[in-house]
C-alpha cells in the first residue's frame, strides 16, 4: 500500500488533502475557514494577474509573485497562499517552517489576519512525503501556471462530472492528460498522490520513474520516454501489486529495501547499447517548435555561466545561443527531461549539430567574423589581390563578396 512511509506517520497529510478536496476543490471555500476563496472568479483572477502576466525580469520567485498579484483582490492573494500550501504539501526536502513562512508571507499580502497553526499548518501536516527535487523549486512558476490551468479545466466540468472524477483514480488521471503541460509537471503527480494514495506512488520526479521502470521491466529507456504519464503510473502500480503478492506480510515502499536495492543500487546501471543510444532516446521527439521554446526560455531566463559555449553559436534572428544548452532545453520540452550536455558531443559533424541544422537552425564558429576581418586587413597591408583570395563564399545565408 502506497500510504506507508518508513519514517513517519503521513495520515495527517492525507487528512489535510481530503479537507482541501472537499472544502476547496469541490466546495470553492477556503482551507482555513474563509468562504469562497477557491471561487471561479478568484481562479480567473489568478489567471489574469499571474498566468497572463508573467514577470520575466530579475528577482526571486516570491518577489515576482508579489509584484504580479499587486493589483489582485485580497481574496485572490489568499487563494495564492492556499495554492502554495497545497503545492508544497508533499515536499519532504522543504522543511515545515519554510513552508509555513512561505504561506504566511503570501497570505500577508492580503492584509488579513494570519490563520492559526491548528489544524492545517502543524509540523505533522507539513513534514512532507517525498522529495520534489531542485527542479520543482527552480520551475515553481511553471507549477503555479499549471495549477491555475488545472483548476480552470476542473471547474469547466459540471458538478456531476467533478464528483465522478474525484471518486475514480484512473478516470481522473486520464482526464488530467487534457490539462496543458500535464506530462511535464510534478504537481500532476503530487495531486494524484494526495487524492488517491492507494493508487499512486510518492514518486514525483521523472528521473526516478524512468529508473524504476528500467530496473523492474524489460522496457528500454526510449520505450519508457514514449509512454504517457498514465501508462507509467499504471506500470508502476502493476509492479507494486506483483511485489505485494510476493511479500503479503511486509509493508513495501520503493525507497526502502527490498525494493530500493533493485533500482537504486550501484548494480542497476543503465548502460546504453548501440540500439539503446541515449542521444536517440532523448532527442527522437525533438521538433523545431521545441527548439523555439528553448530559445524563448533563454531569452527570458538567460544563460547559466556553466552552459556558455566557447566555440560554436546557434544563430536565430540577431541572437546567438550555446547549441548544446539549446538542445538540452529542447529535449525537456519534448520529453519532460533535459538531456545532460556532457553526454553528447559538439562540433560540425556531431549528431547534436546535425539535428539542430536539420531543424533549420544555423550553427557557426564564434571566430568567423574576427578571422575574416584579420585576413582581410593582413592581405590589404601586403597588397594582395583580395578578389582572388580564398574567402568564404557564404555567411549565415548571405553571399560574401570582396572587391
Amino acid at each position: 500500500m502506497s500510504r506507508y512511509h518508513p519514517q513517519w506517520n503521513i495520515e495527517p497529510i492525507f487528512k489535510a488533502a481530503a479537507h482541501w478536496r472537499d472544502t476547496a476543490l469541490l466546495g470553492g471555500n477556503s482551507v482555513f475557514g474563509d468562504p469562497e476563496i477557491w471561487s471561479d472568479e478568484n481562479i480567473e483572477q489568478m489567471n489574469q494577474h499571474y498566468v497572463l502576466n508573467l514577470d520575466e525580469g530579475k528577482g526571486n520567485f516570491i518577489t515576482k509573485f508579489e509584484h504580479q498579484l499587486e493589483n489582485a483582490s485580497s481574496e485572490t492573494r489568499k487563494l495564492a497562499a492556499e495554492m502554495m500550501w497545497l503545492m508544497l504539501l508533499c515536499s519532504s526536502n522543504i522543511g515545515a517552517k519554510n513552508k509555513r513562512d512561505t504561506f504566511f508571507t503570501i497570505w500577508d499580502w492580503s492584509g488579513a489576519e494570519l490563520p492559526a497553526l491548528e489544524p492545517w499548518l502543524t509540523d505533522d501536516v507539513l513534514r512532507g512525503v517525498g522529495s520534489t527535487g531542485t527542479a520543482f523549486n527552480t520551475h515553481r512558476w511553471r507549477e503555479v501556471v499549471f495549477f491555475v490551468k488545472f483548476l480552470q479545466q476542473f471547474r469547466s466540468e459540471d458538478k456531476a462530472r467533478q464528483g465522478k472524477l474525484i471518486k475514480d483514480p484512473w478516470e481522473f488521471a486520464e482526464w488530467f492528460e487534457i490539462v496543458p503541460d500535464a506530462e511535464h509537471r510534478q504537481l500532476r503527480h503530487i495531486i494524484l498522490y494526495l487524492l488517491f494514495p492507494d493508487n499512486f506512488e510518492r514518486i514525483f520526479g521523472r528521473t526516478d520513474r524512468i529508473k524504476l521502470l528500467r530496473a523492474f521491466t524489460d522496457l528500454s529507456r526510449a520505450q519508457i520516454v514514449s509512454m504517457t504519464a498514465i501508462e507509467v503510473n499504471q506500470e508502476i502500480q502493476r509492479i507494486r501489486k506483483e511485489w505485494e503478492e510476493k511479500h503479503p506480510d511486509q509493508k513495501l515502499d520503493f525507497y526502502i529495501p527490498p525494493l530500493r536495492n533493485l533500482w537504486r543500487s550501484e548494480q542497476v546501471v543503465d548502460v546504453p547499447t548501440e540500439s539503446d543510444d541515449p542521444f536517440e532516446q532523448y532527442t527522437s521527439d525533438v521538433k523545431r517548435e521545441h527548439v523555439l521554446q528553448a530559445l524563448a526560455e533563454i531569452e527570458r531566463d538567460g544563460i547559466p555561466d556553466r552552459a556558455r559555449s566557447s566555440t560554436y553559436d546557434l544563430i536565430h534572428g540577431e541572437n546567438r545561443y550555446p547549441p548544446k544548452y539549446v538542445l538540452s532545453l529542447a529535449c525537456r520540452y519534448a520529453t519532460g527531461e533535459e538531456f545532460p550536455r556532457q553526454f553528447f558531443d559538439g562540433g560540425r559533424e556531431s549528431k547534436a549539430f546535425k539535428l539542430l541544422e536539420g531543424l533549420g537552425f544555423h550553427i557557426e564558429l564564434k571566430t568567423f567574423i574576427s578571422e575574416l576581418i584579420t585576413k582581410f586587413v593582413e592581405q590589404a597591408d601586403e597588397g594582395v589581390n583580395l578578389v582572388r583570395s580564398e574567402y568564404p563564399k557564404e555567411y549565415r545565408g548571405l553571399e560574401v563578396r570582396v572587391s
